[in-house]
């Protein structure tokens, strides 16, 4: 079972203030809500990129060639 638990201090204008949360992300499957044979993106996406997805890693790199590195 993955879970995250997340706790963070926030500071509020009263005073201290604390929040916190579980996360459970081994219930439902990423996927198990599209149904076979379905576009889980829909045609909009498809046709704003129809090149298709990339990866993480290659999209941060696109993102650097396009902006730079900020140093």
């Amino acid at each position: 079972m993955r879970d995250a638990v997340i706790v963070e201090a926030v500071r509020t204008p009263l005073g201290k203030g604390k929040a916190s949360g579980v996360e459970s992300m081994s219930r439902v499957p990423m996927g198990s809500n599209v149904l076979p044979g379905s576009d889980p993106f829909g045609t909009m996406f498809a046709e704003r990129y129809p090149e298709g997805m990339v990866g993480q890693g290659i999209s941060a790199e696109l993102i650097v060639a396009r902006v730079g590195t900020g140093a």
